[in-house]
């Protein structure tokens, strides 16, 4: 068995919060992709032997990007703008394979907020998206 491995340098996190077109967004420190889960159904009839749940629809779930932050910069403020309009944006995480894979999805910012500051540290603000599509990969 052949075991590949890959660092997350050079993968990228992009918006588009206008409709038209992907950018990417500078100063990101780490992102926690969404994960893909599905609501497990009750099917148990009467007299079965082993419960066997059935997998039914996709559930929600969210991306964590922690970023550098700085007060006045316009990057920044479309998080917060998207926060306050509630409006969809479209995001998609890029990896740098040797084949880059694009992974797509439809959001809603749900969390805007700096985090603790720390002497040794830049000040950061970590951003929570909703996912509310599916997941396209390419």
């Amino acid at each position: 068995m052949t075991v590949y491995k890959q660092i997350g340098l050079g993968s990228l996190i992009k918006l588009d919060d206008d409709g038209v077109g992907f950018d990417t967004v500078p100063g990101v420190i780490t992102a926690d992709p969404p994960a893909r889960t599905r609501e497990e159904v009750e099917g148990k009839e009467l007299g079965d032997d082993f419960d066997v749940p059935i997998l039914g629809c996709e559930l929600p779930s969210e991306m964590t990007i922690m970023l550098h932050y700085l007060e006045d910069d316009t990057e920044h403020a479309k998080w917060t703008t998207l926060f306050e309009s509630q409006d969809d944006c479209d995001m998609q995480i890029v990896t740098p394979h040797s084949s880059p894979i694009t992974k797509e999805f439809t959001c809603k910012v749900k969390h805007v907020g700096e985090q603790q500051y720390a002497n040794n540290q830049t000040i950061r603000c970590e951003v929570k998206v909703q996912r509310t599509s599916d997941i396209t990969v390419t």
